[in-house]
């Protein structure tokens, strides 16, 4: 709403700059637009299995709708059970049925498209989380005894494989190939498991590559010796591997939930032919949008021909295109900025020894070259996010750095004792360990049990389980233990039959 006064000056003259000047912008707000993410919401999408903590879940729920993604019934009642556990009022739940391979609702669900005739849900495609280099990332030289070519010569560096992260030291284990990440074992290419027939991007099926040590299934001759047998994929130590898509579950699934969505809450379609990722797009709301590179390069067009589309689809008449800033990774600007109004924007700010500092103050400086839709400039706000030193979980892999290491479930880590409780006869970890600082001839990670001790408290335990006199009024376990999965009361007690 806008307030303005009609003001005499002193010899008479009637001031309206103001209200010519609100005029003008109102004439200037689109016909249709994006909702901004910092506008007011009708509800939020959530999927289930849940990804977020349950106290966030009840938080949303108290004040507005909550819009259940589920594959199943089943599924279903799961988290209806668990919802009138957690006291969430049913009337503000809304269950979508949808297959979904992601709990990531904001980077493959809906944005709406609002004007004069009502609203639209946008259906764009979804492509998942490439990862994509930036901040001047220069690519390695390669030593020219490095340099080979494979089956239908393809020229690549063997000593810089790809997915090195995932513990390859070469593509070809040959006599310049070693330990190049010093994890006790030289890890290629051939005989990993994955057929190397072009699909990842180099062809081994000949007989100079031993045809991919049998990878690719059928007989194989092995004239160079790369297919020994210690060290084909049946005797190496491996993380996870090569990120091989699954043959039934994908990103795919989650490309449907916008039409399923729409369709059962009988809202009109608005279909975009573009990858068009949410947790990669910002709006003012006022037809300004923002992306990184990653977007238009996801599209594999220019970045006049994605304005253009967008233009023409979505009516942003005022896309920012930014350079990636981080070196590698998935690029998204909701990692890297947030609008908190038409005029507030936070930044990210990281260490002047970080090497992307420079490349993050640069995205930074570009919004002070831009003025809001009130023409006036960005009022801007710096958060320092400190590296934290990662641990040998961490992978390339961007789905790593988003998992909820602090929800209620139990990680499997080992410093804890194999004895159930003695009312539940569930596995207990709070007992008694002993953990000491690693000798000169331990390695990271060793650990000793005294199986037969262990075994004596596990019996002893689990006779404490089975007596009827610790389970008070025939509890299993008590009824207060707050789980985030949590089963229904008639569970929780012994069948007395």
């Amino acid at each position: 709403m806008l307030y303005f006064e009609i003001i005499l000056n002193k010899v008479g003259f009637v001031l309206i700059v103001p209200t010519l000047y609100f005029s003008f912008l109102l004439c200037q707000i689109p016909d249709e637009r994006i909702i901004a993410e910092w506008e007011p919401a009708m509800g939020t999408m959530i999927r289930w299995p849940l990804g977020i903590p349950s106290d966030l879940v009840v938080e949303l729920a108290s004040e507005n709708i909550i819009y259940v993604l589920v594959e199943t019934n089943n599924q279903q009642n799961q988290a209806q059970n668990n919802f009138i556990n957690w006291g969430i009022d049913m009337n503000n739940v809304v269950f979508i049925s949808t297959d979904t391979y992601s709990h990531w609702t904001r980077d493959h669900g809906p944005q709406f498209l609002i004007g004069n005739d009502g609203f639209k849900v946008i259906n764009q495609q979804f492509n998942g989380y490439p990862v994509e280099s930036g901040c001047d990332y220069v690519e390695l030289e390669c030593d020219e005894e490095m340099i080979l070519f494979d089956c239908i010569g393809t020229e690549f560096c063997n000593n810089q494989p790809e997915y090195a992260s995932e513990g390859y030291d070469c593509y070809v284990n040959n006599d310049l190939c070693e330990d190049f990440n010093d994890d006790g074992q030289i890890m290629d290419w051939l005989g990993d498991g994955y057929c190397d027939d072009g699909n990842w991007g180099l062809d081994f099926m000949c007989n100079e590559y031993s045809f991919d040590c049998g990878d690719c299934e059928g007989a194989i001759t092995d004239d160079n010796g790369y297919c020994n047998e210690a060290l084909i994929v049946g005797a190496r130590e491996y993380g996870d591997g090569r990120p091989l898509p699954s043959e039934h579950r994908g990103w795919n699934e989650d490309d449907d939930t916008n039409l399923d969505f729409a369709n059962q809450m009988n809202w009109e379609i608005k279909n975009l032919p573009l990858y068009w990722t949410g947790g990669n797009f910002m709006t003012d709301g006022y037809g300004m949008g923002f992306s990184t590179q990653l977007m238009v390069n996801e599209n594999n067009m220019s970045n006049e021909d994605f304005t253009s589309m967008v233009n023409q689809y979505l009516n942003i008449n005022d896309y920012h295109i930014l350079e990636n800033p981080n070196v590698e990774s998935i690029q998204h600007i909701d990692c890297l900025a947030k609008l908190v109004d038409s005029e507030t924007i936070i930044i990210k700010q990281v260490a002047e020894s970080s090497p992307e500092y420079d490349c993050i103050e640069e995205f930074a400086e570009s919004f002070l070259e831009l003025n809001t839709f009130y023409d006036r400039p960005f009022e801007i706000h710096r958060i320092l996010c400190p590296e934290i030193s990662g641990g040998p979980w961490e992978t390339n892999d961007p789905d790593t750095n988003r998992i909820w290491w602090r929800d209620g479930g139990v990680h499997q880590n080992i410093t804890h004792a194999t004895n159930p409780a003695p009312i539940s006869g569930a596995h207990c970890w709070l007992q008694k360990v002993s953990i000491s600082k690693p000798k000169p001839d331990e390695k990271y990670g060793d650990i000793f049990v005294d199986t037969n001790k262990s075994f004596e408290h596990f019996k002893k335990w689990n006779n404490w389980a089975k007596e009827r006199e610790t389970h008070p009024d025939s509890l299993r376990r008590p009824l207060w233990l707050n789980r985030p999965l949590g089963p229904q009361k008639n569970q929780f007690y012994i069948d007395k039959s």
